[in-house]
């Protein structure tokens, strides 16, 4: 007999009444969440109360990050902005325009955001940077590299204090960048329709998602 779920400690219930469609923490006590129609909640996890609710767009939100009192937020149509703790809410400091349109969530690692760009480039915003410093990676595009559609999914990771990111891009294939170099340093081919992937470098082993039996 299978084992029920335990019940949850509490629900928060979404005021838009549809699913929220990002999650993140914030300082443990803190959760926000973006919705399909492009609102921003912030629940209070001492009180259990929802204590903020302001409008991104209209697109739903498809990718939420926090650092210490920068939020981040992500639209399916590529806008990706940057949101500055100003008294009891959040006060619009930049966007990005990425130019993509579609699922591939972006990922950030220490004060990197790595985000899809345009079609098949990786775009990277240091976050540290004053003036903004951002820097693209561009896929080789010869008679013999293969033909690899839109950035599906992301991972971010640091290897021997090094960083990289590993890719999946529509057509199935996966590539390795070296952020340093700017290059890339691996190609594997796998199965299409690869929507989310995870990768722990201490363990050299991976995980990846998608719409087909793999």
């Amino acid at each position: 007999m299978a084992v029920l779920p335990p019940d949850p400690v509490y629900v928060l219930r979404c005021p838009d009444k549809v699913s929220p469609n990002s999650l993140c923490f914030h300082q443990n006590d803190r959760l926000l969440a973006g919705t399909l129609k492009g609102n921003i909640l912030l629940w209070d996890l001492q009180t259990n109360r929802s204590s903020l609710r302001f409008s991104v767009g209209s697109e739903p939100i498809i990718s939420l990050h926090h650092t210490h009192d920068l939020l981040i937020s992500q639209e399916k149509d590529g806008t990706v902005a940057f949101w500055c703790m100003e008294n009891a809410g959040y006060t619009r400091h930049r966007t990005l325009n990425t130019q993509h349109i579609g699922f591939c969530r972006s990922v950030l690692l220490d004060n990197l955001l790595f985000y899809p760009s345009g079609e098949d480039s990786i775009g990277i915003f240091h976050l540290n940077d004053p003036n903004g410093f951002s820097q693209t990676l561009v896929p080789t595009k010869d008679t013999q590299s293969p033909k690899l559609g839109m950035v599906a999914c992301l991972k971010a990771f640091k290897f021997a204090a090094k960083y990289y990111v590993l890719a999946g891009y529509e057509s199935g294939h996966f590539i390795t960048w070296d952020i340093d170099l700017g290059e890339a340093v691996d190609v594997h081919a796998m199965r299409e329709n690869s929507m989310a992937l995870d990768y722990d470098p201490c363990t050299n082993r991976g995980i990846i998602g998608g719409s087909c039996e793999f």
